[in-house]
């Protein structure tokens, strides 16, 4: 069953109780007209016998229109009392339906009046305040279970900061500091001067691991160093048992061993080519038929040679007998001692000047060939940063930087295309810092090459660096003009990307140039003064 709304039944209500009250004002019109007919009845009885037909015909046309009139009242009484019936009885369900609703609004008043109770408001409260009471309970709760989020956060940094205490003592008990700190402003000093050990430790650090990667590097070289010389000591240890006198007959030995035994494998050699594919044993046999005039005459000229050989032998032995016989009585003359003690702190000092020789001799080598690495290794990544560089600092002017080793003597070289006609010029920088006004480059074009360098090599030591240093430079835009200038800023304006640029000058027209640029928002000035 569908229940009609209370605002409904309530307009219902009121029209029905209008209905009745317009039927209980009509009731003593209907009842008055209904004498009032019956009294026209009885006079139209008294008069019918006084009158003549025409009165009587208008008495009575006036009597059916009352009748008539009558009869539409009567009508609409009784449709009014239909209207009044049909109006009683939803009167009468809408006061069961009202009963009915009063009763569900009794319970519900009594439901609202419990839940008033439990939220400690009376039972009369408006929704309104029980919303806002509810909010404001919901409040409560809220900054409630914050307060317990507080609680659990604050006991939590109440043990972080037991322990970070016990961190800082065991710390500051290693730093041989004492006291412990308790104050917020003691702690905060004390965790400034950490910080800073901190960071002086850290770039300590770093500076170990750079040293280390030194000395690693040195060690290896080193290392080699000492291989060869181990070689070259090897090689060289028959001659500490050689008196000087005998080194250099001993040397040209050497000199003759060497010249046989290259003699001999050149022969070999020889022979195997000779031999074109054959065994050694085979083309032996083939040279015992050789023509024996032809050896027969290679055997004279041996044996010419052994002759002059023996010769020149016996003159060497001559010549060594009478210098040997020479120092003998050298020897033997007054203030010989002395000479030969001149003699023996000469060896000495040759033996270790050659000791030296030879060392100097293996570390310019080792140096030649780590300088050569190095170059190898680093030398072009550095070049293409420098070239780049280059080509924003000189405006595309200026295209390359190109390495030379002409005559055995290394250098720079600059490449610039002209204009539109892309004429390369080449200009020597081996000479760059012969003094003003270079004979190769003008100061501005040296100082952009020396930027781009150093440009290129501090991009490739941050790397290197867990804290990135800032670069800072001093007017160093002084031999250049505006375009020049410009393009300057521009380039330490995209550096500073990569780390901080300072950049001190007492040119005030570069900050009108800045200002007019297209990278302003990226460099703040400061008036110093």
């Amino acid at each position: 069953k569908t229940i009609t709304p209370p605002e409904q039944m309530q307009a219902w209500r009121t029209q029905a109780h209008l209905l009745q009250q317009s039927i209980i004002e009509l009731m003593p019109k209907l009842e008055n007209i209904a004498s009032k007919q019956k009294a026209q009845a009885v006079a139209f009885e008294k008069l019918l016998p006084l009158t003549n037909s025409t009165e009587i015909e208008t008495a009575w046309i006036k009597a059916e229109e009352m009748i008539s009139n009558s009869e539409k009242l009567e009508l609409t009484k009784a449709n009014n009392k239909k209207q009044l019936d049909v109006l009683v009885d939803e009167q009468s369900n809408s006061q069961s339906e009202l009963k009915t609703l009063q009763d569900k609004q009794k319970a519900n008043h009594q439901t609202w009046a419990g839940l008033m109770t439990n939220l400690k408001l009376p039972a009369e409260a408006s929704t309104n305040n029980a919303s806002q009471h509810v909010n404001a309970i919901t409040n409560i709760h809220q900054h409630h279970k914050e307060a317990k989020d507080f609680e659990i956060r604050i006991s939590k940094m109440e043990t972080d900061n037991k322990e970070i205490l016990e961190k800082l003592t065991k710390v500051l008990e290693t730093l041989s500091i004492t006291e412990t700190p308790t104050e917020a402003a003691d702690i905060k000093r004390l965790l400034a001067t950490l910080s800073q050990k901190l960071s002086d430790a850290k770039q300590a650090a770093v500076s170990q691991k750079s040293l280390k990667t030194d000395l690693e590097l040195a060690q290896a070289a080193l290392d080699k160093i000492k291989e060869d010389a181990a070689t070259h000591k090897t090689t060289l240890k028959p001659l500490g048992d050689i008196s000087l006198e005998d080194l250099s007959s001993h040397f040209e030995d050497m000199r003759k061993k060497t010249k046989a035994t290259k003699d001999y494998d050149d022969a070999q050699n020889a022979l195997i080519q000779e031999a074109s594919g054959e065994d050694i044993p085979t083309f032996a046999k083939k040279l015992v038929n050789k023509n024996s005039a032809i050896i027969a005459g290679e055997l004279e000229a041996v044996k010419s040679e052994l002759a002059q050989c023996s010769e020149s032998r016996d003159k060497e032995l001559q010549e060594f007998a009478n210098a040997k016989a020479n120092l003998e009585r050298l020897e033997k003359q007054a203030g010989s001692h002395i000479l030969s003690a001149q003699r023996e702190l000469l060896k000495s000092q040759c033996s270790e000047q050659a000791k030296e020789f030879a060392m100097l001799t293996l570390a310019k080598a080792v140096l030649e060939t780590t300088i050569k690495n190095y170059r190898k290794t680093n030398q072009g990544p550095l070049l293409i940063k420098a070239n780049a560089y280059l080509k924003t600092l000189t405006n595309n002017s200026l295209v390359a930087i190109v390495p030379t080793d002409a005559d055995g003597k290394k250098s720079l070289q600059l490449q610039r295309v002209e204009s539109e006609e892309k004429f390369a010029i080449n200009f020597e920088a081996g000479n760059i810092e012969a003094g003003e006004g270079s004979t190769f480059l003008s100061d501005g074009t040296a100082d952009q090459l020396f930027l781009a360098l150093r440009l290129a090599g501090i991009e490739n030591n941050l790397a290197k660096l867990e804290e990135p240093l800032p670069v800072i430079l001093d007017d160093i835009l002084i031999n250049f003009d505006d375009a020049r200038a410009l393009s300057t800023l521009r380039c330490l304006a995209g550096f500073s990307s990569k780390t901080q640029v300072i950049l001190f000058t007492h040119h005030q027209h570069l900050l009108k140039l800045v200002a007019g640029s297209d990278f302003a928002d990226k460099v703040f000035t400061h008036q110093l003064g």
